[in-house]
């Protein structure tokens, strides 16, 4: 198994803005639905308020400009054979 790795330089988009977009983008039904589940956790945070820890830890920081985040998307071949939850469970 070989998994595809991809970081997306998103360098205009790099406001707060631009992580409320990239954040609800990547949590939208019909990128996560399978199987009556909703594919979306995180680590050490909340899928529903990951923006406001986001921006909570930002602030604590102040880090309130430069780099606000990073898009990665994982892929692997067809042949694999994974479904969307093992895949999510190996992210």
């Amino acid at each position: 198994m070989m998994a595809l790795v991809k970081f997306i330089a998103a360098t205009k988009s790099q406001t707060s803005g631009g992580l409320w977009g990239t954040l609800r983008y990547c949590c939208r039904e019909e990128k996560t639905a399978y199987e009556g589940r909703h594919l979306v956790t995180g680590v050490n945070c909340v899928a529903e308020t990951a923006y406001q820890e986001f921006m909570n830890t930002k602030r604590l920081h102040n880090k309130n400009d430069g780099r606000m985040f990073y898009h990665m998307i994982q892929s692997f071949k067809p042949e694999e054979n994974l479904t969307p939850q093992t895949a999510h469970e190996i992210a």
